[in-house]
């Protein structure tokens, strides 16, 4: 049904005659099937740039220059921005993002303002594009650009696992069992890395939030804020082991609270997130997202005066708790940072 793929050196002619044969094949109901199975499956914006991936795959097997234009008419008629480059006989999908990507290659469009991102959705793309033209036509009305948020957890797969994670607190050893998901965390895995900020407001998916709240909830039970905080702490402090996104996966990745429950190990933002996510889920304090040179941590806003390390954030006393100085109760920057002033990148709306 959908024409052939494009051969040989790339030019502007071949692009606009891929452009008009897909648009006169009837195309429309395979977007509204593929727009209603995004609903069903709670994708985001890049998920469902994935989700199309995954259809152009099928469409063309063999040619990732037909996968890459099928995505470009697809996200086009889906009212996403998107542009193709081409180098010699390849091409570029272009996307814009409304958050800024870092570690990703990109490019500035003629008429249009703001980065465009080059689109990788397999380990064997390219990182390295140097230089490319880009096809000039625009689809009208194609505006929006990708939303790299989450504000729900996606729907795609049961891949099911229980641990248990033991951690110390005050000298006593206690555990708490937390649902991991593989396929959750295969979603993340080459997630373009984007502002801590969305990091930090991302969710977790119900099966690890329904065992593990629920489990620390009770290990909390009849204690203060302050010490119940201290527990959450000292859990996200000791049930894990550190490593570096270097040491891990060889390049900088952070990670979402899903993926830090899944990997065996964990670096200063990971657990910061993930601290985050806790004390506002079992406790309901509020807490904001600290940087500073080479460190993220956090602070939180206690109803009660607590002693220790703060910060002033919108006329307002936050109280430092640091996820990765192990052992270190509430007001105790891990010692690199003590006599430095964070950022606060990351408040609760």
């Amino acid at each position: 049904v959908f024409p052939p793929p494009v051969r040989g050196t790339i030019d502007q002619q071949k692009i606009a005659t891929y452009w008009a044969e897909i648009s006169n094949t009837p195309y429309e109901p395979a977007l509204k099937a593929l727009q209603v199975r995004r609903r069903q499956m709670k994708l985001n914006d890049w998920g469902y740039a994935r989700l199309l991936y995954a259809t152009a795959r099928q469409v063309y097997p063999t040619s990732t220059n037909a996968r890459r234009l099928f995505m470009w008419f697809m996200m086009s008629k889906s009212g996403y921005l998107a542009k193709v480059g081409y180098e010699g006989s390849e091409i570029v999908l272009l996307l814009p993002a409304k958050q800024t990507l870092y570690s990703t290659t990109y490019f500035t469009v003629e008429s249009h303002t703001g980065k465009f991102y080059v689109a990788r959705f397999e380990p064997s793309d390219r990182a390295d594009v140097q230089s490319i033209l880009t096809y000039k036509g625009d689809y009208p009305g194609a505006l929006r650009r990708i939303d790299m948020r989450i504000t729900e957890m996606p729907a795609i797969g049961d891949d099911r696992q229980t641990k248990i994670l033991k951690f110390t607190h005050w000298g006593k050893d206690y555990t708490a069992p937390v649902t991991v998901n593989r396929t959750i965390a295969r979603f993340f895995e080459n997630y373009p890395q984007t502002g801590y900020d969305i990091y930090f407001a991302a969710p977790l998916s119900s099966g690890a939030r329904e065992a593990l709240v629920p489990a620390l909830k009770n290990l909390s039970r009849g204690l203060s804020e302050k010490d119940a905080v201290n527990l959450i702490l000292h859990f996200v402090q000791t049930a894990f082991d550190y490593q570096t996104d270097d040491e891990q996966f060889n390049r900088e990745k952070p990670l979402f609270p899903d993926e830090t429950l899944y990997y065996p190990s964990s670096d200063c933002e990971d657990r910061a997130v993930l601290f985050a996510y806790l004390v506002r889920n079992v406790i309901g304090s509020d807490v904001i997202g600290l940087a500073y040179p080479g460190h993220i941590a956090t602070a939180v806003r206690f109803n009660d005066q607590v002693p220790g390390m703060r910060v002033q954030y919108d006329g307002k006393t936050y109280v430092i708790c640091d996820p990765t100085f192990i052992n270190a109760d509430i007001g105790r920057p891990i010692p690199q940072v003590q006599s430095a002033t964070p950022n606060v990148i990351w408040a609760m709306p």
